[in-house]
C-alpha cells in the first residue's frame, strides 16, 4: 500500500509529502526489521521449529534473518539515493521484492511437497526479468541497480542453503535462538 501511495504522490507532483512519508517509512522499515528478526527467533524456538519448511529450525533460521537484513539494507540505500530517481525507485522496488518473497514461498503446487522455494525463485526471477526488460525499453540497457542488486539477491536465495547446512551456521543459530 505504501509503495502505491508513494508512487501516486510523485505522479501527482506532491514531492514534499512523498519525502516526508519516505522518512516516516524508514521507521516502518526498522519496525519490520525488528519484528522479522524477533519473529524468526521465536519461530525457531517453538517446539518443532517453523511451520512448513522441512528443515531443522537452526537451518531455516538463516532465511528470514537474511531476508530482513536485505530488506533493511536496500531500504536504507533507497533513502540515501533519494535524489537520484532512477536508482531510488529501483532500490524501493527491490526492497519491496525482498520482503514479498516470503509470500511467494507460500504459493505451493498442491501435488508436490515443498515447492514454495521453487515458486519463490521463479516469481522473483520473472520480476527481475521484467525489470530488465523495462530498463532495456526505457534506458536502452539494464540499469546497474537491477543488475548488481537484483540478480545477486536472486542468486543468494539458493546460496543461503549452502551456508545454512554448515555446522558453523547451525552453532550460531543455536546461540541466537537461546537469546529469546
Amino acid at each position: 500500500i505504501l509503495l502505491g501511495i508513494q508512487t501516486w504522490l510523485i505522479r501527482g507532483r506532491y514531492a514534499f509529502i512523498h519525502a516526508w512519508l519516505g522518512f516516516a517509512s524508514v521507521v516502518v522499515a526498522l519496525a519490520v526489521f525488528a519484528t522479522a528478526i524477533y519473529g524468526a527467533l521465536l519461530g525457531a524456538k517453538r517446539p518443532g521449529g517453523f511451520a512448513g519448511p522441512p528443515f531443522k529450525a537452526e537451518v531455516f533460521l538463516l532465511i528470514p534473518l537474511l531476508d530482513a537484513t536485505l530488506f533493511l539494507g536496500i531500504t536504507i540505500a533507497a533513502v540515501c539515493h533519494r535524489r537520484q530517481p532512477q536508482i531510488h525507485k529501483r532500490l524501493v522496488l527491490l526492497g519491496t521484492l525482498s520482503m514479498v518473497q516470503t509470500a511467494f514461498v507460500r504459493i505451493q503446487i498442491t501435488t508436490m511437497p515443498w515447492t514454495g522455494g521453487v515458486m519463490q525463485g521463479l516469481l522473483t526471477l520473472l520480476f527481475l526479468l521484467y525489470m530488465s526488460k523495462w530498463d532495456q525499453k526505457t534506458l536502452g540497457r539494464v540499469h546497474p541497480v537491477t543488475l548488481w542488486v537484483g540478480f545477486p539477491m536472486w542468486v543468494s536465495e539458493g546460496a543461503r542453503f549452502g551456508i545454512a547446512f554448515t555446522e558453523t551456521w547451525q552453532s550460531v543459530a543455536k546461540s541466537l535462538i537461546a537469546l529469546v
